[in-house]
């Protein structure tokens, strides 16, 4: 079971808004997602995925295409519109491994698109998959420990998290597979003791009989790999699947479509409600392939479409419309309809500003190697809540440590006042912004913070320079040295009103 403190490491930030289907633009859906929130740390018990009341789970959701061919999508607001829009419960990163351009050749951008879709994830409270996208790795080994290493390092404390370590093995058998899949769970465990790992099966993840006849053993929280796709794969794969799991071998789907296994041709959808439901009637979680604008069926996404999402249903192709309303027919129970703004209180802009709910609706930015650890207390002024951050490393610059929130509404020529309390255990300067929330990231005027030992109120107004529906609002400079704290209290964010 998950405790309070581990569950607080991990951020939720709710976007909501309405829908329009009338051509223009559509706003944000008003459902968000409460699956993280309602079920926690998952396990695996027998065949079935269960939360940490050890209840059945399922989770549905899609996969975002080979991120080497279809960065344009891994972005917040594309994995916003997933979960508001279409319920997403899950969500698949599928980090490229071994095309020219992917994760091989471009590290550091592979993995920056990896931890944008993990981190957008997790502020909407969905779970999501860590992708090793590969058809070959069991020849890359060292590689897949040393990038498994580092996320289990980053999102280990995070329930939200789950890892597939092999995408699809293709002409390899499955005691290669398995000498291959005992050495990265290895190197995960030694960081991470239980968040879920899927391990591939041998045949593009339709040879789970070879799984189910030798195993892997004593490790915990493992399942397997089964992609199909309806036009080709039908009852004979439903029939090996269940021959797996009355052997007792627990299956998640992180990969399916309703087309040929190519990825093109008719969509099959009496075969796909078939595979529907049998994965409902043995509680199987699944994920549909793929967000990308590809020309071929599978493709959910037209070429037009824009990359942080708001894409109208009527524009989506055919197997994305499909998915979509699946979605919202089976993850209606995995979330709420929020009836009114985000605003928390009368022109109050901010969500959870006293920290009185912890660390939710905060999101602690650490980049070029810049790291923090946080902690909630009640060292505030007068005993109230206080946020308080210990910089680890500074990275390369100032501004690589950054706390903020966002889903913040600015209007173009509205005035905003922002106050907070703060204090330090040093003497100097940090910056407080309010800018965008995503590309090209403008922002309005900086402005300089002193800080000192003790705690001091501040006030600044800002004028919105635009219109923007994802505003937010930022601590910066926060990295200038490894042996800073900061400590925040009661944080505000109103409209300044006019007195007629």
């Amino acid at each position: 079971m998950v405790s309070a403190i581990r569950m607080g490491l991990c951020l939720f930030l709710v976007v909501c808004g309405s829908v329009r289907t009338d051509g223009a633009s559509p706003a944000m859906s008003n459902w968000v997602s409460t699956v993280v929130t309602d079920n926690g740390q998952l396990a695996v018990k027998g065949t079935q995925l269960v939360n940490q009341k050890g209840e059945p789970v399922v989770l549905r959701g899609v996969s975002f295409g080979w991120s080497n061919w279809w960065s344009q999508f891994y972005n917040d607001g594309a994995v916003g519109w997933l979960v508001n829009d279409w319920h997403c419960t899950v969500i698949r990163a599928s980090m490229g491994v071994g095309p020219q351009g992917s994760y091989l050749d471009r590290p550091e951008w592979s993995k920056k698109l990896i931890t944008t879709v993990v981190d957008a994830a997790i502020k909407n409270d969905v779970y999501v998959i860590i992708d090793w996208h590969d058809h070959n790795a069991h020849q890359r080994t060292d590689e897949a420990v040393a990038f498994f290493t580092e996320m289990a390092k980053r999102y280990g404390d995070c329930p939200n998290v789950i890892y597939e370590i092999y995408n699809e093995p293709v002409e390899v058998s499955w005691d290669e597979v398995k000498k291959y899949s005992n050495v990265v769970i290895s190197a995960i465990r030694k960081i991470d003791p239980d968040n879920i790992i899927l391990v591939g099966t041998p045949h593009w993840d339709q040879d789970i009989h070879l799984a189910a006849d030798a195993p892997i053993e004593n490790q915990n929280n493992l399942m397997y790999s089964l992609h199909f796709y309806a036009d080709t794969h039908k009852q004979s794969l439903r029939d090996r699947a269940d021959y797996a799991l009355k052997k007792g071998l627990p299956l998640f789907i992180s990969e399916y479509g309703g087309c040929a296994a190519n990825g093109d041709g008719p969509l099959n959808l009496e075969e796909w409600e078939n595979w529907v439901r049998w994965m409902e009637a043995n509680k199987i979680s699944s994920v549909v392939w793929s967000i990308s604008s590809k020309d071929e069926t599978c493709s959910m996404l037209p070429p037009e479409a824009k990359n942080n999402g708001n894409w109208p249903p009527e524009t989506l192709k055919p197997s994305g419309r499909q998915t979509r309303d699946l979605l919202r027919k089976y993850n209606a129970s995995s979330g709420k309809t929020i009836d009114e703004p985000k605003s928390v209180s009368k022109g109050e802009m901010l969500a959870n500003g006293g920290f009185s709910e912890g660390k939710k609706n905060w999101t602690v930015d650490q980049a070029q190697g810049a790291e923090a650890e946080v902690v909630i207390n009640k060292e505030g002024p007068k005993g109230a809540s206080a946020f308080r951050m210990d910089v680890v490393d500074v990275g390369e610059e100032p501004w690589n440590l950054q706390l903020y929130q966002g889903n913040l509404k600015v209007r173009e020529d509205q005035e905003y006042r922002l106050t907070f309390w703060v204090k330090s255990n040093y003497e100097g300067t940090i910056k407080v912004i309010c800018m965008q929330n995503h590309e090209p990231w403008e922002h309005s005027t900086e402005q300089e913070v002193l800080v000192s030992e003790q705690w001091k109120k501040k006030e600044f107004t800002f004028s919105g320079p635009w219109n923007d529906e994802n505003a937010r609002i930022t601590f910066t400079d926060l990295a200038t040295d490894d042996d800073r704290v900061y400590w925040f209290a009661k944080v505000s964010f109103q409209p300044v009103v006019s007195q007629k």
